[in-house]
């Protein structure tokens, strides 16, 4: 279970901060990461930090990873980069040249080539010294 958890609430939160281009995204996961539980279903759910109760949308859906994520740095700007990403950069994890987006959800941690995968790209989102 620990592991689907790291997969799904971890890897998640790691990809959406760096979607929205987060400073350093593993710092985000770390500060939300108490907001997100997992169902007796295998669901994420947001909870609020101080009721612990689920949260909701105004029109009534579950918070996402994503809600989650661009409610923390629009209300802490100054975790996200000032400056653009190179245009027509790509990652070199999965299928290298492809141009695709790295998707670590589809990934299968009981295959090894996965978990290497996995690895490499939680070293690429760790910045550099």
């Amino acid at each position: 279970m620990d592991q689907v958890k790291t997969i799904k609430v971890d890897g998640a939160l790691l990809d959406t901060a760096s979607k929205y281009k987060a400073v350093n995204p593993g710092q985000v996961v770390k500060l939300v990461k108490d907001q997100v539980k997992m169902n007796e279903a295998g669901d994420v759910e947001i909870v609020d930090p101080k009721s612990g109760q689920v949260k909701y949308k105004d029109d009534g859906t579950h918070y996402t990873i994503d809600d989650l994520t661009k409610e923390f740095l629009t209300a802490n700007p100054h975790f996200v980069s000032a400056t653009p990403s190179g245009s027509g950069t790509t990652s070199k994890i999965g299928d290298a040249g492809s141009g695709e987006k790295f998707d670590i959800t589809k990934l299968d941690m009981t295959n090894a080539d996965d978990r290497a995968k996995y690895a490499e790209y939680l070293n690429q989102s760790r910045p550099k010294y």
